[in-house]
């Protein structure tokens, strides 16, 4: 049985605000909807 490939999850934007940066934990409140909770990626570099 062959394993299927992996698929690259597809980039979503966002528009609203960053609340707090924690690490490689990002928190942003949206124009609309609740709060999410985003991973950053291993090198990314918040500024």
């Amino acid at each position: 049985m062959a394993a299927a490939p992996a698929q690259t999850p597809k980039p979503e934007r966002l528009s609203g605000t960053i609340e707090t940066v924690d690490g490689h934990m990002l928190t942003a409140k949206p124009n609309k909807g609740a709060a999410l909770k985003i991973t950053l990626a291993p090198k990314v570099v918040v500024v």
